[in-house]
């Protein structure tokens, strides 16, 4: 959980909903219902510890900043899980998946007295299934809490949590199968169609992709919109304007490779500031290509080695507010020709020791007559810096302790 905490947010979150059930039935069924809750709680405290740079880090952008959300769908059914024989997008569930699961199930409604875990595992695998495909009302859901189309966006992220707790059970059953079988010749035989059946899986899986290549490369003669915002941002998203299939083959086969970067735009918004009263990142594109995509040409960026932006510009004409293609939050530094810069928020005339901010956070600054030069940094609080050195410390001692245990178990063995 320390580990996912740091790397997706919301897959912790779902991560959570998946061991709900199995708390459940642990307290449920412990004997000891006070230590059973003691040890949960215990682990619950230390994946904070262990994430708690991330806690602090969401705090203090989200309590003083009001972000742009990731694009909204328009339909959640739309990312559920639909059966699919050639699995070619993130939300279609393959024939052999499908074998799995129907096997699965059906050794369960006959063997479900063998093995309680292989039940539990089973019923919130093809529970999680069922919230991930569409078969659950994701239409409905979707117009009572609106805001599941740009926090989860596509139901279908539920099916790599329902893949975990089936194949899982798939293998217990198997192993429950195999442990029947007398004859020592038929065990052998399932292990080897175990290691044929992953082998397969591996080069279906390999060419799946080779398909979706050739189909994005094929398709038009647009350049290919690879991933989810792909239709959301077409035609615009990704390239500059012209950027055609071809033009992007010879741009990669050139010899400087700065060439096929510079066909490329981030046409998205998410998680920048907004002043504005539109609460999507569709209804902003125009002002972000204003501002930071189109607007870039006449800046020279570098990154310093105490990790701040470094912008260089000349400015031809006396003493003009300009406005950066640099974002700033709440706890942002700019410094214009060594000189440190204070935030406004008035709409009136911008005094050279001053800077405000656009309706999505780009830098307005009053610049100088010739070249001017700007850092902009980003000034952590006091307790981000205490809580990174929580989580190492957690970290370290975590990992040292459970080394040690496993030290001290080998000599005892």
């Amino acid at each position: 959980m320390g580990l996912l905490l740091e790397t997706h947010v919301l897959s912790a979150v779902i991560t959570v909903l998946m061991f709900l059930p199995f708390f459940i039935v642990g307290w449920i069924r412990s004997l000891t219902k006070w230590a059973y809750f003691k040890k949960v709680a215990a682990n619950v405290i230390l994946a904070c510890l262990l994430s708690a740079n991330y806690f602090a880090a969401f705090y203090n952008v989200f309590i003083n900043n009001r972000l742009i959300p990731p694009f909204r769908v328009t339909n959640l059914a739309d990312g559920a899980v639909q059966f699919s024989t050639t699995n070619l997008t993130q939300s279609g569930l393959g024939i052999v998946l499908m074998v799995i699961i129907s096997l699965q199930g059906l050794f369960i409604i006959f063997n479900f007295k063998l093995s309680r875990l292989n039940l539990m595992l089973t019923t919130v695998g093809f529970l999680f299934y069922l919230i991930s495909s569409t078969l659950f009302p994701w239409n409905q859901i979707g117009k009572i809490l609106p805001d599941f189309q740009d926090f989860l966006q596509f139901p279908s992220r539920f099916l790599a949590f329902a893949g975990l707790l089936l194949l899982t059970g798939f293998l217990l059953s198997l192993n429950q199968f195999i442990a029947n079988w007398s004859q020592s010749l038929l065990k052998n035989s399932s292990y080897a169609l175990v290691g044929l059946l992953a082998v397969m899986a591996l080069m279906l899986g390999v060419k799946n992709i080779k398909i979706q290549l050739d189909n994005n490369w094929q398709m038009t003669a647009h350049a290919p919109q690879v991933g989810v915002y792909g239709a959301h941002l077409f035609p615009n998203g990704f390239y500059q304007s012209g950027i055609s299939n071809q033009r992007l083959k010879q741009d990669f086969h050139a010899a400087n490779l700065v060439t096929p970067l510079n066909d490329v735009i981030r046409a998205t918004t998410d998680y920048l500031p907004n002043t504005t009263k539109q609460a999507t990142v569709s209804g902003l594109q125009d002002q972000y290509r204003k501002q930071i995509t189109d607007n870039n040409r006449n800046y020279h960026k570098q990154v310093l080695a105490n990790g701040s932006m470094q912008l260089t510009w000349k400015n031809n004409q006396a003493a003009r507010v300009v406005q950066i293609p640099m974002v700033a939050y709440r706890d942002t530094q700019v410094r214009l020709n060594g000189k440190e810069l204070h935030e406004t928020n008035t709409d009136e005339h911008l005094s050279p020791d001053q800077y405000r901010r656009s309706d999505i956070g780009a830098i307005q600054v009053r610049a100088a007559t010739g070249k001017n030069r700007m850092v902009v940094s980003y000034q952590a609080p006091w307790y981000f810096t205490g809580a990174l050195f929580v989580s190492l410390l957690a970290w370290i001692l975590t990992l040292g302790l459970e080394l040690l245990r496993k030290i001290r178990k080998n000599r005892l063995v």
